[in-house]
Parts: C-alpha cells; structure tokens; sequence
C-alpha cells in the first residue's frame, strides 16, 4: 500500500524540519516548501499529495491565500493550518475558507498525527462516496435505457400486424390510374357474363297460325 504524501509548508526550516520527522516516523512521505508560492509551484508541477499542512503566517504568501488557491485548484485535497496566533477568529476564517482542521503552536506529537489521520480518512471517505455515487449514477442510467429498450420492444410485438395488398403498379405511379385499370378490368370480367346469359336465353312462343294448323279429325 503506497504511502500518504504530505506537504509541509512554513517559512522557517526548523519548524519543516521537525514536522516532517514527526511525520515520517509514523510512515508518511514528505516534501517541504519554505513559502506559499512554492507550495503552488509544486502542486502545479503534477506531484501527487494527500494533505497539505501550512503554517498561517508566513512572507510571501500567506496560509489563507495558499489556502484558498490550493482548494480553488485542488478541492480534494484536505489543508491543515497550523498557528501560533491564539484567536479563534482566524481560526475561524480558515476553517471558512476550506480548510479541514487547524492546529495551535506549541503541539504534541499526537495531536499532530491525530489531526493528519483525521483529515485523510476524510478525504478516503469522500472518494469513496463520489465513486459510489458515479457508479449507482451510471448504474441508473443503463437501467432505465434497458426497460425503455424493453418497452418498446414489447410494444413492436404486442402490436397487430396489418398487411395491405400491394399495388401491382410501381410506387411512383398514382393510386388513380390504379384505380382505373381495376375498373377496367372489372368492367372486362363483366361482359362474358352477360353475353353468357343472352346466349341460353330461350325465345319466346309465338301464337299458332290458323292456316298452318292441322284440321281437326270430325268426330262422325
């Protein structure tokens, strides 16, 4: 498991020095900046750190202006501030300004570490509700689209199947002139039927001519 890497901040080298020993030897990996300016320069330079831990009052840039540029920049990565100055106003200003915690000068061991663990069970804990909350996000997603996808489907075969006698013409001709050939083909069909029925139709009897009739045989 690699380990946590923190970035000391303070403008005097003693100060890095001994926060930096105090965290090594409960195994955590350090790198020391002596203002704010440096610091930004090395997290700009693509260096990975887990926490920032800064003093307050320092030259070139102070704690709350690093503070806020490292949070606007990099919101994910926790700031400790550490200070001498005991007010709980500027204390309060950091914290509103994103800082996780803050630490008052002198401190104990202990506190310090309790302090850093804190701060980076934290942050684990919020990378770990983000990934969650983008996993159940896309999970959500790819659900609906399949029972959208189920749906229709469902639709598509539940629906009546409706066959209409195709034309015997090309699309591009009109319903009309098929209409027409229709007609005429009827018309056509008809006329044999007729002519069939006037072919066996029986003549009419015309009256018997008395000239032309038999005599009658005399009953004497």
């Amino acid at each position: 498991m690699p380990l946590d890497r923190i970035l000391v901040v303070d403008d005097e080298e003693t100060i890095r020095e001994i926060v930096s020993s105090m965290l090594a030897g409960a195994h955590f990996q350090t790198r020391q900046a002596a203002s704010g300016v440096e610091a930004m320069s090395l997290l700009d330079s693509g260096e990975e750190f887990d926490l920032v831990l800064s003093d307050l009052m320092m030259a070139e840039m102070d704690g709350i202006a690093l503070l806020e540029r490292a949070k606007e920049k990099y919101p994910d990565v926790p700031v400790v501030m550490v200070t001498a100055v005991h007010d709980i106003q500027v204390a309060l200003q950091a914290l509103r300004n994103g800082a996780y915690d803050y630490l008052l000068k002198p401190f104990e061991r202990e506190q310090l570490l309790a302090t850093v663990r804190r701060a980076l069970e934290n942050r684990r804990l919020k990378r770990e509700n983000d990934a969650y909350r983008t996993n159940l996000e896309a999970l959500v997603l790819t659900t609906s689209r399949s029972k959208l996808w189920a749906t229709r489907s469902t639709r598509r075969i539940g629906r009546p199947k409706i066959t209409l006698n195709a034309s015997p013409l090309s699309p591009s001709r009109s319903r009309k002139k098929w209409a027409c050939k229709k007609m005429r083909s009827a018309s056509s069909l008809a006329a044999p039927s007729s002519m069939t029925s006037a072919k066996w139709r029986f003549p009419r009897r015309s009256s018997p001519n008395p000239a032309n009739s038999l005599p009658r045989k005399s009953m004497s």
